[in-house]
C-alpha cells in the first residue's frame, strides 16, 4: 500500500519491477544502477553503457542500459538491453559505485558494434591515450600487436604495419 501511495503522489517512479526512484530528479547514474538492480546478482554494466561510464562513448544516461549477465541466467527485462557472457574477476571493475566491466573488456564488447574500421580505430586509441586499456603491445607468434585478448582470439592493430594483415592472418588471429 505504501509504494503504490508513493507512486501516485510522485514520491517514487518506477523504473523497473521492483525498482523505485526515489523523487523526480535522477542522479547521474540512476538509470545504470536501477538496471543493475533489475538485473540481479552478478549484473554488470557492459557495452555502450560501459563504455560512458569510462568516458569512452558518449551515451545518454537515460538511453536503455546495457546489461551483461551470466550465460545460464535467463531473465528478460523492457528497457535494459541485456547481454549474455561468462566474465573472468579480470573483466568487471567498480566506478562510480557502478560494477561495469573492465576497459579492455569493454573495447572487446564495442568492437562489433562500429561499422566502420576507423571509427573502432579511433575508439580503441583514445582508451589507449587515456591509459585504461593494458593489454597493448603484445608479441603473439613473433608479430606485434596493439591490442590483443587472447582468450578470445581477438586483435586490434591501430598503426598497420606493413604485411600487418597477412601476418595476423598466418597467426591464425586476424
Amino acid at each position: 500500500m505504501q509504494i503504490e501511495t508513493r507512486l501516485a503522489d510522485g514520491r517514487l517512479v518506477a523504473l523497473h519491477r521492483g525498482v523505485y526512484l526515489v523523487g523526480a530528479v535522477p542522479s547521474e547514474h540512476a538509470y545504470a544502477q536501477a538496471a543493475l538492480f533489475a538485473c540481479g546478482d552478478g549484473a554488470v554494466l557492459s557495452h555502450r553503457s560501459a563504455a560512458a561510464i569510462w568516458r569512452l562513448w558518449p551515451y545518454p544516461a537515460t538511453a536503455h542500459p546495457w546489461v551483461t549477465i551470466h550465460p545460464g541466467r535467463h531473465i528478460r527485462r523492457p528497457r535494459i538491453v541485456i547481454r549474455r557472457a561468462s566474465l573472468e574477476s579480470r573483466d568487471t571493475r567498480m566506478r562510480d559505485r557502478l560494477r561495469v566491466t573492465s576497459p579492455p573488456r569493454t573495447v572487446f564488447d564495442c568492437a562489433c558494434l562500429f561499422e566502420d574500421q576507423y571509427e573502432l580505430e579511433a575508439f580503441v586509441a583514445d582508451a589507449a591515450f587515456r591509459r585504461l586499456a593494458r593489454d597493448v603491445n603484445e608479441v603473439i607468434h613473433g608479430k606485434e600487436v596493439d591490442f590483443l585478448w587472447r582468450d578470445h582470439s581477438f586483435c586490434v592493430e591501430l598503426d598497420g604495419g606493413t604485411g600487418t594483415r597477412a601476418a595476423l592472418h598466418s597467426i591464425g588471429i586476424g
